[in-house]
């Protein structure tokens, strides 16, 4: 079974300013990897890891998260979880705001994707990471919502998201 899920390609989070309105797309289980590699200037930054280190059959392979767009390597977890909401029917692009609990790069990657899919966003995080971090997420549209304390004090930020 094939179903329709509009997400964005690899050149679309590398260019969002050129982004339209996202098209739908087929979804298999190989369609985002390989979408990621649309394109002449959009390499695929990864490493197979060998079947002598794994000691199994399958391919594993590693993205690496370094040169990715959104400047943070969970844009794909972030996009997965969207997808998968959008695919049981749960969530849907003008309907829903996506909360995304995180101490920095799954909240960039939160912030980048809704964009992109066209949700609001709003990102628990707490207050003393860094303001890089905080920027990037605004900069994608994103809100912030700051628990107290640091990173160690990452169980704020989980009973925050559970309250919401």
């Amino acid at each position: 079974m094939t179903t329709t899920v509009p997400g964005p390609t690899y050149q679309e989070m590398l260019h969002p300013s050129c982004c339209r309105p996202p098209a739908p797309m087929s979804w298999t289980p190989s369609t985002y990897s390989t979408s990621l590699g649309a394109g002449p200037d959009s390499r695929i930054r990864h490493i197979v890891l060998p079947r002598e280190l794994t000691g199994i059959a399958a391919n594993i392979v590693v993205l690496t998260g370094r040169y990715f767009p959104s400047g943070s390597h969970k844009v794909g977890p972030a996009y997965a979880t969207l997808m998968e909401g959008e695919l049981a029917g749960e969530i849907e692009p003008g309907e829903n705001t996506i909360i995304g609990p995180s101490t920095g790069n799954f909240g960039i990657g939160v912030a980048y994707i809704s964009h992109l899919k066209g949700y609001p966003a709003i990102v628990i995080m707490p207050e003393q990471m860094s303001d890089e971090r905080y920027q990037r997420i605004r900069q994608y549209g994103g809100q912030l919502d700051l628990t107290p304390g640091s990173e160690s004090d990452v169980i704020l930020v989980l009973q925050r998201n559970r309250a919401l």
